[in-house]
């Protein structure tokens, strides 16, 4: 037995002379790392493989100095997105945890050039990049859209199905940022896909796979939008403004953490009761009731809204009198005048400090009760402390 074992080690010593690897070796799956990337990017980690099971982890730069007009970050693992982690509008981080399939790092940035902005007429030129995958498409290198939109026909290739297919739109916000927009495309029913482009950059990926015999037939799918979810820090808000406007901040959290573009859109639906601005801060102007939006830039079906009532607090309280000289047994009734006119609460009291030289009802009335002298306080409700007196002389 111990010559047997003692030749078998001998047989795979000699074998592993021969093919140079040794025979105790044991055999690490691997997955490919390709990249699909521009001249003007910088990628910080380009391994070409990495072990199954292990993280992968670059950061991606955009190396454009002038004219920087975007950047286009993503990865594909399989068939699955990866979204990037965006540090700032010109570097990105791609972060995946744990790598199960073969992935494709693509990223591209853009620059401000007469091919993607230049106007001729009614025309403009678009411009369009293509990452297909066992499929054709009917579309052109350069294209001049003369209005309305530009159309293709993405086809697999023989033998093979379309089982994604997604195209991408730069978007352009009101403050000047970028981001790519994801829109569904169109099955036509007979395997092939319509895709339509009407932005300045477009971005469109198509994967066909092998139409396997002994597999059930399925329609191809796009990738599904990663939709945005909008929460305010308040949903209602009363605010109480004297002579000057007060001002607060609402706070709009922007959920899941795998949306790319998180702008938020502010807007009032009455901008003579309260103003935002960009950032969400709320300004009084008058009173009244007014709605305020957040809107998902990248989606305006995605909202949250805050109802909002303004109201106006007393500045000045004065009366008609301020001596008033009243005959034991006899009354008189005091006006009280709530300034400005468009306070809100224009509810006051009414007290006496010697009710045995004189009372004074709800609605300001006064009887005198003995000779004597008494101070008669009127008062504001609405939380402003504002306050008039008048002096009551019983003879």
């Amino acid at each position: 037995m111990k010559r047997t074992i003692s030749i078998i080690l001998s047989v795979m010593m000699i074998l592993s002379s021969f093919v140079g690897v040794s025979a105790f070796a044991v055999t690490t799956e691997t997955c490919s790392i390709e990249y699909v990337s521009s001249n003007n990017v910088t990628i910080s980690n380009t391994d070409k493989t990495v072990k199954k099971g292990d993280s992968y982890v670059a950061t991606i730069t955009s190396n454009i100095v002038k004219n920087f007009d975007g950047m286009d970050v993503r990865a594909m693992m399989g068939d699955q997105i990866i979204y990037p982690q965006k540090i700032t509008d010109e570097s990105y981080k791609i972060i995946i945890s744990k790598v199960t399939d073969d992935v494709k790092i693509i990223a591209k940035a853009y620059e401000k050039t007469a091919d993607t902005t230049e106007v001729i007429g009614n025309s403009r030129y678009i411009s369009i990049s293509r990452n297909l995958v066992n499929c054709t498409s009917s579309g052109k290198s350069n294209i001049v859209l003369s209005g309305g939109h530009y159309s293709e026909i993405i086809t697999p290739n023989d033998g093979y199905k379309l089982t994604t297919v997604i195209y991408y739109g730069l978007m352009k916000e009101n403050d000047g940022d970028y981001y790519y927009q994801q829109y569904i495309c169109k099955d036509n029913g007979d395997g092939t896909y319509y895709v339509s482009c009407d932005k300045e950059i477009n971005i469109i990926y198509a994967v066909a796979e092998p139409i396997s015999s002994d597999s059930t037939t399925t329609e191809p799918t796009t990738v599904p939008i990663v939709k945005g979810k909008i929460s305010l820090s308040k949903n209602s808000l009363t605010l109480a403004k004297t002579n000057k406007n007060i001002s607060t901040k609402l706070v709009a959290t922007v959920t899941p953490n795998e949306l790319t573009n998180k702008r938020v859109i502010w807007s009032t639906s009455n901008s003579k009761v309260a103003k935002v601005d960009k950032n969400g801060k709320v300004t009084t102007v008058s009173n009244g009731f007014c709605t305020i939006t957040a809107k998902l830039a990248s989606d305006n079906t995605i909202k949250s809204i805050c109802k909002v009532k303004v109201v106006q607090k007393a500045t000045k309280i004065k009366l008609n009198v301020n001596n008033k000289t009243l005959k034991k047994g006899s009354a008189y009734t005091l006006k009280a005048t709530v300034n400005p006119n468009t306070t809100s609460n224009k509810k006051v009291t009414w007290k006496t400090n010697k009710k045995l030289v004189a009372t004074v009802n709800s609605k300001g009335k006064v009887i005198g009760k003995k000779k004597g002298k008494a101070v008669i306080t009127v008062s504001t409700t609405d939380g402003s402390k504002k306050s008039a007196k008048c002096k009551i002389t019983v003879k």
